[in-house]
C-alpha cells in the first residue's frame, strides 16, 4: 500500500523473542486461568497452540519447504506444566534464531499465496505472539497500559487488514451481504491510515497512507474509525469494544468490518 511500511524497519526476529519471553512470564504460576479472551483456552492451551506455530514455522523456515506442508503433524508434545513453558521458550528461540539468519526475501511456502517468503512468515508469527501475549497478561489481571509498541501495532493493522481479511474473503463461497461503503481507518497517534472498502467481496484495502499524507484519509469515507493505533488493533481483533475508540458515520459499516473475520 502506498507509503506503508512493514517489518523491513525494525527487528522482528528480537521482538518476536521478547514477545515470548512476556508471555511466558505472565504465564508461569497462571497455567489454569482461563483465558477470556480465547474461551476455548486455559493459559497452558494457549501456550501449547503457539508452541505449535513456532514450531510448525520454524520447521518449514528450516527445511525451506515450498510447498503445502501436513499440518496434522504438528501437535505440541504437552509437557507437564513444569516444562511447559521451557519448552515453549526454546522454540521460541529456535524460530527467531532462524528467522534472523534467512533473507527475508527467501522463498518458503506459506497460506498467503501473493507473498511466499520468510519476510511474511517472519511478520505473520511476531504478530500472533504479540496478541497472544495481551491475551495471557490481560487473562492474569497485569496492568497492560501500552500493549503494543506504536510501529508494531501499526504494521499489526495493516497485516490485519490486507493480508488477514482477504485470506478469509477467499474462503467464503457466497457475496458479501452486508452493508456496502467506504471505511477509513485512522490512528491518531501514528499518522496511520487505511481507506477500505466494504462491498460484494468483502472488506478490501483501496489505500494506506503514512505521515502528513494520512490527514486526508477519512475524505468522503462513509464511516471512520478512529482512535489511538495499539487501541485499534485490539478493536479490529475482538479483543476491545468498538465503544473504546471513535466511530463517526454510518457505524453498521464498522459493525461490518470487525465483525466479517472467522476468529473462531
Amino acid at each position: 500500500m502506498e507509503d506503508m511500511e512493514d517489518m523491513e524497519d525494525m527487528d522482528g526476529s528480537q521482538e518476536l523473542l521478547a514477545q515470548s519471553v512476556a508471555l511466558a512470564t505472565a504465564a508461569a504460576g497462571n497455567l489454569d486461568v482461563k483465558v477470556p479472551t480465547c474461551p476455548q483456552w486455559r493459559v497452558a492451551e494457549l501456550v501449547a497452540h503457539l508452541g505449535e506455530v513456532h514450531a510448525f514455522w520454524a520447521d518449514l523456515v528450516e527445511r525451506r519447504q515450498t510447498v503445502p506442508p501436513d499440518r496434522e503433524g504438528y501437535r505440541a508434545p504437552a509437557p507437564n506444566a513444569l516444562m511447559l513453558l521451557e519448552w515453549f521458550l526454546v522454540g521460541a528461540e529456535r524460530l527467531a534464531e532462524l528467522l534472523e539468519e534467512r533473507d527475508p526475501t527467501e522463498p518458503v511456502w506459506t497460506w498467503h499465496p501473493p507473498d511466499q517468503t520468510v519476510g511474511w512468515v517472519r511478520r505473520r508469527v511476531l504478530h500472533e505472539t504479540a496478541m497472544h501475549r495481551w491475551d495471557v497478561q490481560a487473562a492474569v489481571g497485569e496492568s497492560v497500559t501500552e500493549p503494543f509498541a506504536a510501529d508494531v501495532a501499526a504494521d499489526g493493522i495493516d497485516e490485519y487488514l490486507t493480508v488477514f481479511l482477504p485470506s478469509t474473503a477467499t474462503g467464503r463461497r457466497a457475496a458479501f451481504e452486508g452493508p456496502h461503503g467506504l471505511i477509513a481507518v485512522e490512528a491518531r497517534d501514528w499518522d496511520a491510515g487505511w481507506r477500505v472498502q466494504l462491498g460484494f467481496e468483502g472488506p478490501v484495502v483501496v489505500e494506506g497512507k503514512r505521515g502528513s499524507a494520512a490527514n486526508d484519509v477519512s475524505h468522503s469515507a462513509d464511516a471512520v474509525l478512529r482512535g489511538p493505533v495499539a487501541e485499534l488493533l485490539l478493536v479490529l481483533w475482538r479483543r476491545r469494544s468498538v465503544r473504546d475508540v471513535e466511530v463517526t458515520g454510518e457505524a453498521a459499516l464498522v459493525s461490518a468490518l470487525i465483525e466479517y473475520a472467522d476468529l473462531s
